[in-house]
């Protein structure tokens, strides 16, 4: 079997005012935990991707 190609990705870190961090739940595949992020749009750079993860899964500008 090939090896899939690799993905570029981002991923935020997130703190609320008590330094927790913060991770959310998604329930496919058995469920499992993770920062908010996702995979790179074509010609888009990791730090706009950022952005736009953050916005997309928050609902917030950051």
């Amino acid at each position: 079997m090939p090896t899939p190609p690799l993905r570029h990705a981002a991923r935020v870190i997130t703190l609320d005012e008590h330094d927790r961090v913060l991770l959310l739940r998604y329930d496919e595949n058995g469920g499992f935990w993770a920062t908010p992020g996702g995979s790179l749009e074509p010609d888009e750079d990791h730090y706009s991707a950022a952005v736009r993860e953050v916005r997309e899964e928050l609902g917030l500008t950051a």
